[in-house]
């Protein structure tokens, strides 16, 4: 036999050819399985489609009839129920909207048939044998209603959060308006068993009554656990998103009366309570949306005071869950609910309702300091606001007006009004304290709650804290109760309490908020108050307790700054602290304005050493401690001659600093005729170093030649003075002066020039660029004086106003003989000495208004009312408008607006005092601010862009912090000079007697008693003047004057020689006054008195008699001339 070899190619073909064969079958088999599969799934699917159709059909067969029965409708509703259950049916095959809403309506409007018809009740059917299976089929009823409504996920209906909820709801849609209204009527329906037609005629029937009930309340259940405050607040919130809302009274109405179920329902329910404030509490203004009759009858269940009660337990939970405006609605929300429960006269216990107002009050205040987006409540804060929040600001505004309604804060402040609390003397406060220990610590702990829960409105709702304090303000003896409860509370030494005010720790001591709302509202307060108010009619303090209350915080106050309890840059205590400060500061100002304190010591503590103080702050300047904080926050604590002296001490160091840096020299020209243009545009970009310590002036003359003179810093000061009268002159337009004290202020007009607000700066500027004196080449002087020789020279030209440029006839002896021309010497223009800056620490003769060096130099509080000083400005003005304060009648007859016309130049421009202000009528709401508009208006706003140029201009000369320790009133006499009476007895203790002259020489005793008895307060001034070039007194008295104040004695035979001497008849004058040897011809009456003025000298005559001396005296000091005339 023969063997057949199969080659290993051939079996791997023949394998191969295996595999693919079998892969093809199988194939084949999964194909025809597939297929199989397709043709169930799509013959189901007709199958379904075939049902639906059918089930449909008859749906809308039923439910187009008018008589179907109620078990008819229950198939139907069986049979839709069933295709939404279905699990292989798509979305699309669950009952659509527009069905389910058709259902719903079916069974509303079998519930309205008469009883002829009962056959049709759908309800009746709870009390049939479909009972079980009827309860299951309106439960799903009702939670396909709800998921309809779009609710959030299931995640989601616990926290009330509805980011995602109700966006399917768009009310702009007609048939979403009707489904919506539909299903709200058929929840009521189903919670509210008494509207069951088949309830109203079982009343007899105890069994089904008990039956029906119970059925209704597991509904109740059901669609609370299942969602229904949430889709409430969907509702609510789509209705919001709308510009023009589009839910009507109706849906509004439904609204109010499930709510108004769910509290009757909830009775202690924790659970739902939380869910309510959780959902629907958390929509803009929820209830001034309801059913004014369904909101009362919500606030006269007691439940609803029980539940607002209660939230104190829950809020952190709450906070936790909410978003930030979501607590901001409930907070308002609850103050709705406590405002008509009051309105209501519903019994509340305040503890309990104080605590979750405080708690979220605190929560929905932007406390992360970012501030990214404009809150149209709450100001900046981090997040975007939302449209519902828009488009309800007007709505959340009343809503936060009722926590400061009359009705609120008397319920709140109930206890302390009632109060009568004893007039005791301050001295026996510490007893009176000891006597009432425990009910007044009761009461403050109430009251310091309340004032707790103010104090965090306030910091809440910045925009409205002037509305807030002004309603506690005008409750009827609140500010006087408040203030007794501090003052008899008070038993705390100054230093305890000091502790108390900067302790951070948690609970604050109760005394704290109580003083702090105090001075918030009395600071308020205090602003719109007349002088008539407080000093005549003494309201709503009497001046004792004006200056009690000054004492107190003023104590207060230094002991927090200087005991250093705390750094006080921690922002939590400065606020607190900052807010008694602005109270004091406003005390201080109107007391300095017109006194109510007994003495000029009562604003130095008693536990304060001003010396000290100041020795501490001079020791501490490198490294600033609490010296100058206590110099900053109360400076009236020192002495005025102490602030002088600290003032002029720092301005010399700081002059020593900055010459020794600068040797180079910058030389200005200056043409006379042009002083004010030139200087303008030579300085204006000058450095302010270049303009303190190195600039040169160099005048050009009338005929276009450089002036002779040479400038050792003297010259500058000529130009400096020129200038400020120029500048400050009315008629060059740029200063205006007030009608009563002729004072300077910067004029509305002085727009008129095309640069104004550089030429303000460039005042600024210059009114505190530093003066000194100046050199000058005369050619009258004779030879060989030594240049560096300092003379007197007496221009009685330029004493009448006459150009510094014109020649004149010089009456000194040692000028006559043809002397050197290239000499120079100092000189000293008495003339020219009115006007003297700030820096070098003398005065100018223009005075400026109180309300102008406010702004420039003083402007340390936000409250100052600019009414106070419009008397001075326009007292016209304020008569008016303290009429309309006072007017009885009603203020609208007047016809007034927010607005104010203008002549400017022969046209009437109308400006706005707020935006608006021409449509606002002033009302006797408004008149308040009616009157401070208009008074910041005249005072601020219209001369604000020259202020700020001056301001500028001023202070980068000047440093600001100089000038902070000194009040108004001191800031004035820097500016002005003292206005008080010459103190010549003061001058006599500080005078020096020379070339024979002593105090008890009988011409010195003569010169006294005219001085002092005969000479009026003009003949004074002119006097000082006389001799010393200045008519006011020196700040820090005559005892400060360098050189001090001398009288020498001169002879009749050394007439007009007394400034030179020799030896000899210095010892000849000497020896006759000694002597009391009259000169000449014995008379001395040929001579007149002189002075030397940047010496300080009165040169006097041996008069013979003191009639001679009034006589000669007097026509020296009237003629405004000192040498010459002798």
């Amino acid at each position: 036999m023969f063997t057949t070899k199969v080659s290993a190619d051939s079996k791997a073909d023949l394998l191969t050819k295996s595999k693919t064969q079998r892969e093809a079958r199988e194939r084949d088999k999964r194909c025809a399985g597939s297929a199989l599969v397709i043709q169930r799934h799509w013959r189901r699917h007709l199958s379904n489609v075939s049902l639906r159709t059918d089930i449909m059909t008859e749906v809308e067969r039923t439910l187009s009839r008018t008589d179907y029965t109620a078990i008819e409708l229950y198939h139907v509703i069986s049979k839709v129920m069933f295709l939404g259950r279905r699990k292989h049916m798509t979305s699309s095959h669950s009952p659509s909207s527009d069905v389910l809403c058709r259902i719903c309506d079916a069974i509303l409007g079998s519930n309205n048939v008469p009883d002829s018809e009962k056959s049709r009740w759908y309800l009746s059917l709870a009390i049939s044998k479909h009972s079980k299976d009827w309860l299951r089929q309106v439960m799903l009823l009702l939670s396909a209603c709800l998921e309809d409504l779009g609710l959030p996920d299931r995640t989601e209906e616990g926290s009330g959060n509805s980011k995602g909820g109700g966006r399917k709801i768009d009310l702009s849609r007609i048939d979403h308006k009707h489904k919506v209204r539909t299903y709200l009527l058929f929840f009521r329906l189903a919670c509210d068993v008494g509207t069951w037609r088949i309830y109203q005629v079982s009343t007899a029937n105890t069994l089904v009554i008990q039956v029906l009930e119970r059925f209704s309340d597991t509904l109740y259940t059901h669609l609370v656990s299942r969602g229904l405050l949430s889709a409430i607040k969907a509702i609510l919130m789509a209705n919001l998103r709308r510009v023009e809302p589009s839910l009507h009274q109706g849906h509004l109405d439904t609204i109010s009366g499930i709510l108004h179920l769910v509290f009757n329902r909830s009775a202690y329910d924790t659970d739902i309570w939380l869910a309510m404030f959780l959902s629907v509490f958390a929509t803009p203004s929820i209830l001034s949306r309801l059913n004014t009759a369904h909101v009362r009858d919500i606030t006269l269940d007691v439940h609803v005071v029980t539940a607002m009660t209660s939230l104190t337990t829950h809020t952190p939970q709450i906070i936790s869950v909410l978003e930030k405006d979501e607590v901001l609605f409930l907070l308002l929300n609850v103050l709705h609910l406590l405002f008509e429960a009051l309105r209501s006269d519903q019994r509340i216990t305040y503890p309990a309702i104080v605590d979750t107002i405080h708690v979220l009050l605190r929560a929905a205040a932007n406390t992360t300091g970012k501030a990214a987006h404009w809150h149209p409540i709450l100001g900046l804060c981090e997040g975007a606001v939302s449209v519902e929040l828009t488009n309800s600001v007007k709505q959340l505004t009343i809503q936060i007006s009722m926590l400061y309604s009359r009705m609120v804060i008397k319920f709140f402040f109930q206890d302390l009004l009632e109060t009568e609390f004893p007039k005791e003397k301050l001295s026996s406060w510490k007893a009176l304290f000891a006597a009432k220990l425990h009910s007044e610590s009761k009461l403050l702990r109430h009251v310091s709650k309340i004032c707790s829960l103010y104090l965090a409105a306030i910091a809440t709702f910045e925009k409205f804290k002037t509305d807030i304090l002004m309603s506690l303000c005008c409750l009827p003896d609140f500010l006087s109760s408040l203030w007794q409860l501090v003052y008899t509370e008070h038993y705390q030494s100054s230093r305890a309490l000091a502790r108390a005010m900067t302790s951070r720790d948690e609970p604050l001591d109760p005394f704290v908020p109580v003083l702090v709302l105090f001075c918030s509202c009395f600071s308020q307060y205090f602003v719109v108050l007349s002088d008539e108010e407080i000093y005549e009619r003494e309201q709503p303090f009497s001046l004792r307790e004006l200056a009690t209350i000054a004492d107190f915080v003023n104590g207060m106050i230094f002991n927090v700054i200087w005991n250093n309890h705390v750094g006080l840059s921690d922002h939590v205590v400065m606020g607190r602290v900052n807010i008694c400060h602005g109270l004091l500061i406003l005390l201080h100002e109107r007391d300095q304005r017109r006194s109510f304190t007994p003495n000029s010591k009562f604003w130095t503590p008693r536990d304060a050493s001003p010396g000290s103080i100041l020795t501490e702050l001079r020791a501490a300047e490198a490294s600033p401690g609490r010296a100058q904080k206590v110099a900053d926050f109360i400076p009236w604590i020192f002495p005025q001659k102490r602030k002088m002296e600290y003032l002029h001490s720092i301005i010399k160091q700081d002059k020593a600093n900055s010459r020794g840096d600068h040797q180079k020299t910058f030389l200005v020209k200056i043409n006379r005729k042009r002083l004010f243009e030139d200087g303008f545009e030579s300085l204006k970009n000058l450095s302010n170093e270049v303009l303190k310590h190195q600039l040169k002036i160099l005048f050009i003359n009338e005929l276009g030649l450089e002036e002779a003179g040479i400038d050792q810093d003297g010259v500058m000061k000529e130009f400096l003075e020129e200038t400020i009268t120029y500048g400050l002159n009315p008629s060059f337009g740029l200063f205006s002066v007030t009608d009563e004290n002729h004072c300077h202020y910067p004029s509305p007009l002085s727009r008129i020039h095309a640069e104004y607000t550089e030429l303000f700066h460039y005042l600024g500027r210059i009114i505190g660029t530093p003066n000194t004196q100046y050199m000058v080449n005369y050619p009258a002087l004779r030879k060989g004086r030594s240049p560096n020789t300092q003379y007197m020279v007496n221009y009685p030209a330029l004493r009448k106003g006459r150009s510094p440029n014109t020649q004149y006839m010089v009456n000194y002896p040692a000028l006559r003989k043809g002397r050197s021309p290239n000499t120079q010497y100092m000189v000293n223009y008495p003339a020219l000495r009115k006007g003297k800056a700030v820096y070098e620490g003398v005065t100018l003769d223009a005075t400026f208004a109180p309300f102008f060096i406010r702004q420039v130099l003083h402007n340390k509080n936000a409250l100052f009312s600019y009414l106070d000083e419009l008397p001075g400005l326009d007292a016209e003005l304020y008569r008016n408008l303290i009429f309309i304060k006072t007017y009885d009648g009603n203020v609208e007859d007047l016809g007034l607006t927010f607005s104010i016309d203008e002549n400017e130049f022969g046209r009437m421009i109308t400006y706005e005092l707020i935006p608006g202000g021409s449509v606002t009528a002033v009302t006797n709401s408004n008149r308040i601010s009616y009157i401070h508009q208009m008074a910041h208006y005249k005072m601020y706003t219209q001369i604000q862009s020259q202020t700020r140029a001056f301001v500028a201009g001023f202070k980068s000369v000047i440093n600001d912090s100089w000038l902070r320790m000194f009040s108004l009133p001191e800031i004035q006499k820097l500016v002005s000079g003292d206005v008080s009476a010459i103190d010549l007895m003061e001058l006599k203790k500080h005078v020096r007697y020379l070339g024979g002259y002593h105090g008890n020489h009988r011409v010195i005793t003569w010169f006294w008693d005219i001085c002092i008895n005969d000479f009026n307060e003009k003949e004074k001034s002119l006097l000082l003047k006389f001799v010393t070039s200045c008519s006011k007194p020196p700040l820090l008295g005559f005892g400060s004057m360098s050189p001090p104040f001398s009288i020498r004695a001169v002879d009749e035979d050394d007439a007009g020689n007394d400034d030179h001497l020799t030896p000899g008849q210095v010892l000849r004058t000497s020896f006759k006054s000694f002597l009391g040897i009259q000169s000449g011809s014995g008379s001395g009456s040929s001579r007149l008195p002189t002075a030397s003025t940047c010496f300080n000298l009165l040169k006097l005559p041996l008069y013979s008699k003191k009639a001679i001396l009034r006589e000669k005296l007097r026509y020296a000091i009237n003629a405004s001339a000192g040498f010459e005339l002798s």
